[in-house]
């Protein structure tokens, strides 16, 4: 294999590596900027008061949580009845 081969192959060689590490340092970068940013937002970001007088949990627990079949917003029932095999899905 003549030297010019051979160098023009290891110049590629180099080459590749280069842009892998330009763009893997590029997408560190990216990450890190955005690790930065995300931890300035939650130390900066606007906190609520919280009133001694509400409930520990923000969220209030819905009713129906919990409950199969849902049942419908809607005043009218269903005519079809629940059975047993209702609730196993066929493949």
């Amino acid at each position: 294999m003549p030297l010019s081969t051979k160098l023009l192959l290891g110049g590629i060689v180099i080459l590749a590596f280069v842009l892998l590490f330009v763009f893997g340092f590029t997408f560190f970068l990216i990450a890190l900027a955005g690790g930065i940013l995300t931890l300035l937002a939650d130390l900066f970001g606007i906190r609520r008061r919280r009133n001694m007088s509400s409930p520990t949990h923000p969220h209030t627990r819905d009713p129906r949580f919990g409950q199969w079949p849902p049942r419908s917003s809607s005043s009218s029932s269903s005519s079809r009845k629940y059975r047993d095999d209702d609730d196993v899905i066929d493949v």
